[in-house]
């Protein structure tokens, strides 16, 4: 995907992998409450939801590393940005929250939520 394309519901990576996968997260973790699955519904939700959280964080920050770039092609001289060392931290807290939020909130359709919130930042 190029540095400017924003992500949109047509493109491959969402229609194959996101969606899907986020789907079967949220109505596997709904019929584990029901059938008593218990720790490993939570298990199978955090494992699989690992490379879903990796999809969404990089998209977001593809995104708003796009915004930055056109924000300092508008100014004149511009030098680098301030916000590099904190940019690991700031993706890895980023990731963790939304994988643990993705585990626990089982009768929430989160996983869906979040990969469609992807969408509506671009």
């Amino acid at each position: 995907m190029s540095d400017t394309a924003t992500p949109n519901a047509f493109s491959p990576d969402f229609l194959l992998f996101a969606f899907p996968l986020a789907a079967f997260l949220d109505v596997f973790g709904f019929i584990s409450i029901f059938i008593s699955f218990g720790i490993l519904g939570f298990i199978v939700s955090l494992l699989l939801g690992i490379p879903l959280v990796i999809w969404m964080v990089t998209k977001e920050n593809d995104i708003a590393a796009a915004k930055e770039r056109v924000r300092e092609l508008r100014k004149p001289g511009a030098g680098a940005t301030k916000a590099e060392g904190k940019v690991a931290k700031k993706v890895l807290g980023k990731g963790l929250r939304k994988l643990i939020l993705g585990s626990v909130l089982v009768f929430f359709p989160y996983w869906t939520w979040s990969a469609l919130s992807v969408l509506r930042k671009g």
